[in-house]
């Protein structure tokens, strides 16, 4: 019995537990409470203390706690990918005007807008682009805009094996300065200026021809 006891006093030390495993301990016990038979021995080997419950239930709400800040922080955060969509009424541009030229296994397309009276502005650095050039579209997400030193603000990348290139210059009192090349462009056709459509945040329309 006295084996058992070490054993369980052991194993129960481990687990936060208040033990009798030793041999003062139990003649102690035996001594007050008279003599102790193998399953009072157990009970008492395996009984916690009021410290140790209030420790384990601390501990386990803290856990819990825990993951449940984690899952809200994982439900608040937004996904690096997602681009934000403008939900403002669309304003259509004034004046938009294109001239498109085709080249071998690519296209140039040189123009310039200019924003509604309604427009509230345009930022290329905070604002979603989408453009259209005949059946080749492409939308930008916010921020993938780059301020040159010249002043004009441009985007390049291959998107889905097509190099595009747009370019922005402010020209002042709300009219733009707009250029786009495309390359990588197989068995392109003919596009025609009607076929071009700009869209900055909520401001946007299609072209005409210049």
């Amino acid at each position: 019995m006295r084996n058992v006891a070490r054993k369980l006093g052991a194993i129960t030390l481990a687990l936060g537990f208040t033990v009798i495993s030793d041999d003062a301990s139990t003649q102690s016990l035996s001594a007050e409470e008279g003599p102790l038979s193998k399953q009072s021995v157990l009970k008492s080997s395996l009984r916690t203390t009021p410290i140790t419950r209030n420790f384990a239930r601390q501990r386990l709400q803290n856990t819990l706690t825990a993951q449940n800040a984690f899952l809200i922080n994982m439900e608040r955060r937004p996904d690096r990918n997602e681009t934000k969509r403008d939900t403002r009424a669309v304003v259509p541009f004034a004046n938009f005007v294109v001239n498109v030229k085709p080249e071998e296994e690519g296209l140039d397309v040189e123009g310039a807008f200019t924003l509604g009276a309604a427009s509230d502005g345009i930022n290329l650095f905070k604002e979603e682009v989408a453009v259209k050039l005949g059946t080749l579209a492409t939308t930008i997400k916010a921020g993938s805009f780059k301020r040159k030193t010249s002043g004009k603000v441009s985007f390049k990348k291959v998107i889905d094996c097509t190099y595009w290139e747009l370019e922005f210059r402010p020209l002042g009192n709300n009219n733009f300065e707009f250029k786009a090349q495309l390359l990588g462009v197989k068995g392109i056709t003919k596009v025609s200026p009607e076929d071009v459509a700009l869209s900055i945040g909520n401001d946007g329309g299609p072209a005409r021809a210049q």
